[in-house]
């Protein structure tokens, strides 16, 4: 009967997770926040060769959350915990056109997106399929409506799964890829 929220990327602060700690801290309603991720620097990982100490610092703040978060680390099936999630967020203050926020979206996870620059442009859409946040703040409050509206969850959702299922199509993708070529 417990809220699970989830987040995918690795532990550093380019992904948001000291706002999201934040906000997180401050709700007082039950929830377990899972991170998929590396939570360990990889010298081979991209990304992970000189930040020890960010992963360190970043893990502290979310291991001050309690039980309430689970630091899972890299898995081969994020899918699989996204499906067993209620709520994603995606938090990020600089970011391409992110693999897992298109995972979130096919698996039809309502969202709570900080829309940077790109992002909101081509698959999501405010109060549509996901819901934006600026600051740590906005994202505690969108978050506490969230877990207080099952139904916006559900609509949000659903939307979601609509439009991955329109946009992130492979077929249709690499049809407009041919007659753009063309």
């Amino acid at each position: 009967n417990t809220t699970i929220i989830c987040s995918i990327g690795d532990l550093c602060y380019r992904k948001g997770y000291d706002d999201i700690a934040k906000a997180l801290g401050s709700i007082d309603k039950g929830f377990v926040y899972i991170v998929l991720g590396a939570k360990e620097p990889k010298k081979g990982l991209w990304g992970q060769k000189n930040n020890a100490k960010e992963i360190a610092e970043v893990k502290h703040l979310l291991e001050g959350l309690n039980d309430k978060v689970l630091l899972i680390g890299l898995v081969q099936n994020p899918e699989e915990y996204l499906k067993a999630s209620d709520i994603y967020i995606h938090f990020s203050k600089k970011e391409g056109l992110s693999n897992a926020l298109q995972q979130a979206l096919a698996c039809g996870l309502p969202m709570v997106v900080r829309p940077i620059e790109g992002v909101p442009d081509y698959i999501l859409y405010s109060d549509k399929n996901c819901l934006f946040a600026n600051s740590t703040e906005n994202l505690e409050g969108q978050l506490n409506m969230l877990l207080d509206n099952s139904k916006l969850r559900v609509d949000l959702g659903l939307q979601a799964r609509k439009l991955a299922a329109e946009k992130l199509d492979v077929d249709r993708i690499a049809q407009e890829f041919i007659n753009f070529i063309e």
